[in-house]
């Protein structure tokens, strides 16, 4: 009975014939409206865009002529400019003759625009479109990076100020007189033309598939009548043959009336009608069968759905299993109950799956939790998703109270929309960025490191960031700073590069005077022995004596309270401040040093630790030649064959079915 059901199931004329007509349908709008029409469309707006462009060079070229006149003598460049200015003002193209050319130089500055004069001779470098794009700006940068090119964005529609519109120009730089020139195409114009082709096909199409739908549903109806029960009984034991899901149908008195081959197995029978007649309590253990029976009189006896019930399951096999259940009461057509049916689905893989998750997330947040560095992420919407305990820590928060919420919920707004900016930059440039941060009612600076992480698509999922707590190397090198800018003040002020030298310099000449003024007492010793008084050398003797002992107390005076420096400071003092501006800076350039040793220690660490968070790397594409488009050709091809064969299919059996 069973290979019965499925050779008249395979042989159903309401298959044979339905499914040639529904792929010839499916394939017939899939051609017209997702591969011709787009392509006819990227073709007229290709064209269009080829269109300005050689637009645009004409007029490039009547500023060329100008030019040649101008270099070789014909007329002044102010004369040149006025002409060509004048002459492309006057240019219009177009169904309505409103299309123009403009000009405006690298500053930018306008030069010439037909519609806006006001504009003529005024900087419009900050001129922005209703979108906020600095379209001038982005004229410049285009000719600047590649001498031409197209740009879009918001302008008023030909001469009329009041309508803004979506506006696509080919802009080019004419680098002798540092000018910019272009035109461009209304998009709303392109749309129209391409809509008004659209129609057209649409008309066609829906006159081609109301023909073949007519036909093929004339001919389905004339078998589906007598098809339409046996089919249902067919699919039926089909579904319960070949589902992997773990299905069965029940009776008011919990009976079973019908399985899946799955669940037939799953306890321990060779097919589903096996199970027919009976009840949980002769099909499952005691425990097993007393806890699905519960669950089933909440159904029948109080019309209750059962959705997403979890539970284990111990098959006849002696695995243990989960199980995701689904009850619920059915109807006859009448509305009397019938009984319920149950559909449940191993999820054995699926809990491991959560336990390894749920395991993995805990050992990355061990990892992140054990970084001196502040470790984060956020979703594209800026919510956090992931912080570690230093987070919390330094800003005095819960997890709780950080997950699922924005920088601005969180930080003042001035603090919060720089960080957004950092965090939407690094998205858009798709690299790792490094900045300093400061977070203001904190008083903290953070050296942050945010890199995007990338999904299987290769597309960004979220932003990471890895901030170093720097206010200590920070407020070290503020104090190093300020340590040196004291001793330089001191210098300067004192004129002492080195007081140590200078004492020692004075200790020397003093050393020296000492001895001269020993010598000069034996010499004067000895002329008193040999000399009488009235010896005029015994005279001079003793006024070298007296000049050498007034010379050595004025020296010693130097190192006492007496001698002054530059700015009036006693020379006790100026060594005393010395020695402690010498201790500070020797003392700041320690603190420094091991402040930038823990520094450089810290993003070691969180560098080391960041492998964790960098899930994907967005891989790269060589180049590739756009044409010919083999594949496209060989695609509409086979289509266009495919929709032949059906319809040829279609045509013999309905003649054969005919006769």
């Amino acid at each position: 009975m069973k290979n019965n059901l499925k050779e008249r199931l395979t042989h159903s004329i309401p298959v044979r014939i339905g499914l040639p007509a529904l792929l010839t349908l499916i394939l017939f709008v899939t051609a017209i409206f997702f591969v011709i029409l787009p392509a006819l469309e990227e073709s007229f707006l290709a064209r269009k865009r080829e269109m300005i462009r050689e637009l645009t060079e004409s007029a490039w070229s009547i500023l060329a002529t100008f030019e040649a006149w101008e270099r070789e003598g014909v007329m002044s460049r102010r004369k040149a400019q006025a002409q060509a200015i004048e002459e492309i003002r006057n240019i219009r193209y177009g169904p309505e003759k409103k299309d123009y050319f403009w000009i405006n130089d690298m500053q930018p500055r306008m030069v010439m625009h037909p519609y806006r004069s006001d504009l003529e001779g005024q900087d419009i470098s900050n001129f922005q479109d209703p979108h906020g794009k600095r379209l001038f700006m982005a004229f410049v940068r285009v000719v600047r990076e590649q001498g031409a090119g197209y740009v879009d964005y918001m302008w008023q529609w030909k001469d009329d100020p009041e309508r803004i519109v979506p506006k696509l120009s080919y802009v080019k730089g004419f680098e002798p007189w540092q000018w910019i020139i272009g035109t461009g195409i209304y998009i709303e114009d392109v749309h129209a033309e391409i809509g008004l082709i659209r129609r057209k096909l649409s008309t066609i199409s829906a006159a081609i598939l109301l023909v073949v739908s007519l036909l093929a549903f004339y001919i389905i109806r004339q078998t589906l009548l007598a098809e339409r029960m046996r089919k249902r009984s067919r699919d039926f034991v089909a579904l319960l043959d070949h589902t992997p899901d773990f299905i069965c149908i029940k009776d008011t008195a919990y009976r079973f009336t019908a399985a899946s081959q799955a669940y037939a197995a799953l306890t321990g029978h060779a097919h589903w009608e096996d199970l027919s007649g009976k009840t949980d309590f002769d099909v499952l253990p005691p425990d097993q069968a007393k806890a699905s029976h519960e669950l089933e009189k909440a159904v029948i006896e109080n019309g209750q759905v059962l959705e997403h019930h979890e539970a284990p399951f111990a098959g006849a096999d002696g695995m243990s299993r989960w199980m995701l259940s689904d009850k619920r009461p059915f109807y006859d057509l009448e509305g009397r109950l019938l009984g319920l049916i149950s559909i449940s689905k191993d999820i054995s893989d699926r809990k491991k799956m959560e336990t390894a998750l749920k395991q993995s997330e805990e050992f990355l947040q061990g990892i992140i939790n054990n970084s001196t560095a502040i470790i984060i992420a956020k979703d594209l919407k800026g919510r956090y998703i992931l912080v570690n305990e230093r987070f919390c820590e330094t800003f005095e928060m819960s997890p709780d109270a950080v997950i699922g919420k924005t920088t601005h919920e969180i930080f003042p707004k001035e603090s919060a929309d720089f960080f957004r900016q950092h965090d939407l930059a690094v998205l858009e440039s798709r690299e790792t960025v490094q900045e300093e941060e400061f977070i203001e009612h904190k008083g903290l600076t953070f050296l942050s490191i945010k890199f995007p992480v990338f999904g299987v698509d290769g597309d960004p999922i979220a932003v990471c960031g890895i901030a170093t707590d720097i206010t200590y190397l920070k407020k070290t090198e503020a104090e190093l700073r300020q340590a040196r800018q004291e001793m330089t003040k001191f210098r300067t002020r004192t004129q002492i590069v080195d007081p140590d030298s200078d004492i020692r310099l004075q200790m020397g000449l003093l050393n020296t005077l000492q001895q001269q003024l020993g010598k000069e007492l034996i010499n004067y010793d000895m002329l008193r022995q040999t000399t009488g008084e009235g010896d005029p050398r015994v005279k001079q003797s003793e006024q070298r004596i007296a000049a050498t002992r007034e010379r050595i107390r004025e020296e010693r005076e130097k190192f006492g309270i007496s001698r002054a420096t530059a700015d009036g400071q006693d020379y006790a003092s100026v060594i005393s401040e010395f020695e402690n501006l010498s201790v500070n800076l020797e003392f700041a350039e320690q603190k420094y040093t091991a402040a930038l040793t823990n520094f450089d220690v810290a993003q070691a660490d969180a560098q080391r630790k960041s492998r964790y968070l960098a899930a994907f790397v967005r891989p790269t594409l060589p180049e590739s030649a756009e044409y010919p488009r083999r594949i496209v050709v060989l695609g509409l091809a086979v289509l266009f064959i495919t929709i032949a064969w059906s319809i040829m299919t279609l045509i013999f059996y309905a003649l054969r079915d005919r006769r």
